[in-house]
């Protein structure tokens, strides 16, 4: 597998490792240090309240806009990490395990979210080791052991491969008419 991105501009590529990009304790991201880190990405005036709208709107973050990420719950800051990370339009975003320690409706959310990133034209290189988050939003996938590969393809092509197998271990036999059904 190659990985090869045509873009000169450095923030057309963003990385959100883990909890990487969330404000720190002190960090009030949603206003002063948000906004000031727009600038940075070279946007000012009305690009950069357009980017922080649309945002905040895609982390549907708008009613907490005014509150410290410190208070934010887990799944809310989340959501204001990958929030941070769509700030400069990347053209690839690389996700490391997004979904980890939050809530169930935190978790769809967000799922929702990044499935939905490829159709507005940013490609998402996504880690986990949450199967049924691949299952739903990747269309290629890659298992990695220890760096190395060992597939790639569709899921589709990756299970076509693969007999079904189900191993059950139990502590006493199973009757007899049982065991002929699993057999």
């Amino acid at each position: 597998a190659q990985l090869k991105v045509v873009d000169d501009s450095p923030w057309r590529v963003a990385l959100l490792a883990d909890n990487s990009g969330a404000p720190d304790s002190n960090g009030h991201y949603a206003t002063g240090r948000y906004r000031t880190g727009v600038v940075r990405l070279g946007y000012g005036g009305k690009a950069r309240r357009l980017r922080i709208e649309h945002a905040l709107a895609f982390g549907q973050l708008e009613n907490v806009v005014e509150k410290r990420a410190e208070t934010l719950s887990g799944g809310l800051r989340r959501r204001l990490n990958l929030a941070i990370g769509i700030l400069g339009e990347p053209r690839l975003l690389l996700l490391d395990e997004p979904t980890v320690g939050v809530d169930p409706q935190s978790r769809h959310f967000l799922l929702e979210a990044i499935a939905g990133l490829p159709a507005a034209g940013t490609s998402v290189i996504y880690t986990t080791h949450y199967m049924d988050e691949v299952q739903a939003i990747c269309q290629r996938i890659a298992i990695l052991d220890h760096g190395r590969l060992l597939a790639e393809g569709t899921l589709d092509t990756l299970c076509a491969g693969l007999p079904p197998e189900v191993t059950l271990d139990t502590q006493s036999p199973l009757p007899p008419k049982l065991l002929d059904r699993w057999q």
